[in-house]
């Protein structure tokens, strides 16, 4: 006797449809925030925006593109603070300021 085969449940639609990243773009929003505080200490302010970035990269396909927008200005904004923190404490400390 012959087996049958079942049929297969998934069909096309499901196969070929991309997962979506909403996960990453929450997380990426959540990083941004984070990194408007962290911005006060340059080493760990430029670490978090930097991770942020990268997901909120990773997330561009999501299907809530106005968070990944939000969260890629956060981020780029706690990664110009940063940048920002760490040359004007560097220019004070070789200036003799400190």
């Amino acid at each position: 006797m012959r087996e049958r085969r079942r049929p297969s449940v998934t069909n096309r639609a499901t196969r070929s449809r991309k997962p979506d990243r909403s996960s990453l773009a929450i997380i990426g929003l959540v990083l941004g925030i984070i990194a408007l505080v962290a911005w006060l200490i340059p080493a760990i302010g430029l670490f978090i925006a930097l991770v942020g970035l990268t997901i909120i990269y990773l997330s561009r396909d999501s299907s809530s593109e106005k968070i990944v927008r939000i969260g890629f200005i956060l981020n780029g904004l706690g990664l110009l603070g940063s940048l920002a923190n760490a040359v004007l404490g560097s220019y004070l400390g070789l200036t003799g300021f400190f």
